[in-house]
């Protein structure tokens, strides 16, 4: 009798087991996890992962699942998020896109609608080691590889015939300025100031106009349209919303 005893609960316990939680930056299309992990680093404005529900190649029998994430605050994990998927009731497995914003140990895990708990799995949240090390947003280094062109369109986000100089006589001093950080600008609002070179002696001293821009913080490229009145050699910076200099470039306007 014993040994069947242990025998149920040895089943039991594997057939637990079989529903497992992955953490992945991809899945096949048959619901297997790519470059799973439990130690995820994000950017400080958040990343993203997929968190992959797999029930043993069974169908999951319900199509509502329950996605439940708690956060270790002190010694013990409380709620933190949550999301219901809407799913086919004859998968084996679902997967959700999840955002983590801030550092720190996760418990995730899945309900189903009779409130059962089918898995849970733990996530360990940390920065990239680049903004842990100094490299911080607040930072003019956060910007260092930032380009700035003036072009005359940008076409599917692409900067097109990129400009030296404009004549205002044959495109009424009109130039699309084109800016990509290459990774999230990480400010809602672009701070925009035109200097002017009056002497030609290379200082831009003599200040112009200033405009403000609204963008998404999570754009790593955008662009803008400005139209030059006047002839002359001018500087054109641009801020992020703390007054960091993103990037700046001279462009010669002719008559």
């Amino acid at each position: 009798m014993k040994k069947i005893i242990i025998l149920i609960i040895l089943l039991v316990a594997a057939s637990a087991e079989a529903q497992e939680i992955y953490f992945a930056n991809s899945y096949t299309e048959s619901g297997e996890p790519v470059d799973a992990t439990l130690d995820f680093k994000i950017k400080p404005w958040g990343s993203q992962i997929y968190i992959l529900f797999k029930n043993d190649g069974k169908p999951i029998g319900d199509p509502l699942l329950y996605l439940f994430v708690d956060k270790l605050r002190g010694e013990e994990y409380k709620p933190f998020d949550s999301r219901v998927l809407n799913i086919d009731k004859n998968a084996t497995w679902a997967v959700y896109n999840y955002e983590f914003k801030d550092p720190g140990e996760y418990e995730v895990y899945f309900m189903n609608s009779n409130q059962t708990r089918l898995a849970t799995a733990k996530l360990k949240v940390e920065l990239e080691d680049r903004y842990v090390e100094g490299f911080s947003v607040q930072s003019s280094r956060y910007y260092e590889g930032a380009k700035l062109v003036f072009c005359e369109a940008v076409v599917n986000g692409k900067p097109l015939n990129v400009l030296q100089s404009v004549s205002i006589k044959k495109s009424g001093g009109s130039v699309w300025v084109y800016l990509n950080n290459f990774d999230a600008l990480n400010t809602d609002t672009l701070f925009v100031q035109l200097w002017k070179d009056d002497n030609g002696d290379g200082d831009f001293e003599k200040f112009v106009q200033s405009k403000k821009y609204k963008i998404d913080p999570a754009w790593s490229d955008t662009f803008f349209k400005y139209v030059f009145n006047k002839p002359g050699i001018y500087d054109i910076k641009i801020f992020d919303s703390n007054e960091i200099m993103i990037a700046s470039k001279n462009i010669r306007i002719t008559p």
